[in-house]
C-alpha cells in the first residue's frame, strides 16, 4: 500500500470513529460535554488514548436502560449495532498494531464486548416494553366497550389519571340526568375527588356526555 493510500486509510478510519462518536451523542448516549474531551484526546492523543474515557463512558452510559421508552431502546440498539460494526473495522485495520499494543487491544475487546452485551440488553428490554404496550393497548380497548366510551383510559390503582389524560369525570348523577356525568380539569377544586375515568382534553369529555360542573369553583377563587 502506498504512503499515500495509508494516509488516506487512517483518515477514512479516524472519520469513522468520529462518526459514531457523533452518531452516540446524538441519541443521548454521550453528552456534547463528555464528547468535547473525547474529541480533544482524538486529536491531540490519537485514537489510542481515547479508548479508555471511551470505554469507561460506554461502560457508566449502557448500565440502565430502564428508563429508556420503547423508541428511544430501538434507536440504541441500531446505534450500538454500527459502534459495533465500526469499532470491528478498526480492530481489523489496525490488528498489527494491536498486537503491539496489548493495552489498547485489551479496552477494545471490552468496550466491544460491553457493546455486544448491552445490545442484547436492549432487545430484549424493548421486546418486553413493546409486549407491555401492546397489553395496555388490549386492556384500554376492552374497557373502553365494556364502559361504553369512545377514547380515554381508566385511571390506575391509586385513582390517578396517567400522563397525557389530565381531565378526570366522575359518574354519580342522578339516574334522570340526561349527563353521564361531571369532567373536571386541574385547576378545579374538586380536581382529586374520585375518579372513573380519563380523557386527553374537554373536548373528548363532552363528546361522551360530560359536562363540566355547573358552580364552577377554580383553586384561584380562594384567593
Amino acid at each position: 500500500m502506498s504512503s499515500n493510500s495509508k494516509i488516506w486509510q487512517e483518515i477514512k478510519e479516524r472519520f469513522e470513529f468520529f462518526l459514531i462518536l457523533a452518531a452516540l451523542c446524538g441519541c443521548g448516549y454521550l453528552t456534547w460535554y463528555q464528547l468535547i474531551w473525547l474529541i480533544f484526546m482524538l486529536i491531540f492523543g490519537g485514537v489510542s488514548a481515547a479508548m479508555i474515557p471511551l470505554y469507561n463512558i460506554a461502560q457508566d452510559k449502557l448500565k440502565n436502560t430502564t428508563n429508556l421508552d420503547e423508541f428511544e431502546l430501538n434507536k440504541l440498539e441500531k446505534i450500538l449495532q454500527e459502534a459495533e460494526n465500526i469499532l470491528s473495522k478498526y480492530e481489523n485495520s489496525q490488528s498489527k498494531s494491536l498486537i503491539k499494543n496489548s493495552d489498547q487491544a485489551i479496552r477494545l475487546r471490552n468496550l466491544k464486548s460491553t457493546i455486544s452485551h448491552n445490545i442484547e440488553e436492549a432487545k430484549k428490554e424493548y421486546k418486553q416494553k413493546k409486549r407491555q404496550r401492546e397489553d395496555r393497548e388490549i386492556y384500554i380497548e376492552e374497557q373502553q366497550k365494556e364502559k361504553g366510551f369512545t377514547c380515554g383510559v381508566p385511571p390506575n390503582e391509586n385513582n390517578e389519571c396517567p400522563p397525557g389524560y389530565p381531565i378526570r369525570v366522575t359518574e354519580n348523577l342522578p339516574k334522570d340526568d340526561p349527563r353521564r356525568g361531571i369532567y373536571y380539569t386541574p385547576e378545579d377544586q374538586r380536581y382529586y375527588k374520585s375518579v372513573t375515568w380519563c380523557f386527553k382534553n374537554k373536548k373528548e369529555a363532552e363528546e361522551n356526555n360530560f359536562e363540566p360542573p355547573k358552580n364552577r369553583k377554580k383553586y384561584r377563587d380562594k384567593f
